[in-house]
């Protein structure tokens, strides 16, 4: 090998260098940003439930009920967070393996070293971990929605005792009924849909 293709060699390795290095910094930036919009997040869902109350002290079943909705509400946005977070190491990790495979064809184009299969090899790992990053974003995505279902269906509930809260006296009773009969068939299509949605994570 002369001197010329070492310095070339070398030259193009500090490149890979620099460039790896700078896209680091940029995603532990990235990184950071998020977790500050995160906290942010994370902080106003617990002032919004907060800021839900109820003045009847007897009405436990409605204090649960929020508590479920805030515990929901901590597990959309933590599922959202790991969404984003996938996605951008997705991203990232996907870069990375283009840029080792552009580099094997550009070395054994340019400066005929046979890295060719050092390059294929090392970036067909690196594009596998990508698609498993992917693979996890999907299945974060699909958490995320199901943890969304579970809270509109608690803040139906709730839309609707408040509402039967409202009626007169007499017609309260039979509207729980209703409420509570609706409540026990929705629920069964609930869990069953749950299940499949379960099955298909």
């Amino acid at each position: 090998m002369d001197k010329i293709s070492f310095i070339s060699i070398l030259i193009s390795i500090l490149g890979i260098l620099a460039g790896i290095i700078a896209a680091f910094i940029t995603f532990n930036e990235a990184i950071k940003r998020n977790r500050d919009i995160e906290s942010k997040e994370i902080k106003e869902s617990l002032k919004d439930i907060q800021s839900v109350s109820y003045k009847k002290k007897e009405d436990n079943i409605i204090d649960l009920m929020l508590m479920n909705i805030k515990e929901l509400k901590e597990y959309y946005v933590i599922s959202k967070i790991q969404a984003r977070n996938s996605f951008i190491a997705s991203i990232f990790i996907c870069f990375v393996g283009m840029f080792i495979y552009i580099l094997g064809i550009i070395g054994s184009a340019f400066y005929n070293i046979d890295v060719t299969m050092i390059s294929l090899i090392s970036g067909t790992v690196v594009e596998l971990i990508a698609g498993s990053f992917f693979w996890l974003h999907n299945k974060s995505i699909k958490q995320l929605n199901l943890y969304h279902r579970r809270l509109g269906y608690t803040e139906k509930y709730l839309t609707a005792i408040q509402i039967i809260n409202s009626m007169s006296e007499d017609r309260k009773d039979e509207e729980y009924r209703n409420l509570i009969n609706f409540i026990l068939s929705d629920n069964s299509k609930v869990i069953s849909s749950e299940v499949a949605i379960d099955n298909s994570i």
